[in-house]
């Protein structure tokens, strides 16, 4: 899949005759507005998702959590990928609300992050690790609550 994300700025404005529209943006630091490609700009937050992003140094890459029925929303969690976010209440309406998107993985619950953690898939830490910025002790430390409970 080719990222076809790019950031909208005075230069390089949302274009509306080709469907480009605000509700297909997401705002990362600094402010910056950036427009997210199909199929993910399509895609709402669900404290229980069928899918999550996984980054391995290239575009985003979509993968089932579980079978996902024909006109199934896709939805993912966007804490997975977050770090050093504001969280926000939650209105996703699943049984398994948590009420809060946190705005960073390492503030979901213990069991949340290891069924959402995409290393427990792929079988390496430092994936989940270097898509979201973190390193050395920090991730240290999250990795050992994730493994050991603490």
């Amino acid at each position: 899949m080719r990222d076809e994300s790019r950031e909208v700025t005075d230069q390089n404005p949302l274009r509306k005759e080709l469907g480009e529209y605000e509700r297909h943006c997401d705002w990362v630091e600094n402010g910056r507005q950036v427009l997210l490609p199909p199929p993910d700009r399509y895609m709402n937050h669900s404290c229980d998702p069928n899918t999550y992003l996984a980054f391995h140094g290239g575009p985003a890459t979509i993968i089932a959590l579980r079978a996902v029925r024909r006109g199934e929303e896709l939805t993912n969690s966007y804490s997975v990928n977050l770090s050093g976010g504001k969280a926000w209440d939650c209105k996703c309406g699943s049984e398994r609300c948590l009420g809060r998107v946190p705005g960073n993985f390492f503030e979901l619950p213990l069991d949340r992050q290891a069924e959402f953690c995409p290393c427990s898939r792929t079988g390496s830490y430092r994936s989940i690790a270097s898509s979201m910025s973190y390193s050395g002790a920090a991730w240290a430390a999250a990795r050992g609550k994730l493994i050991d409970g603490r």
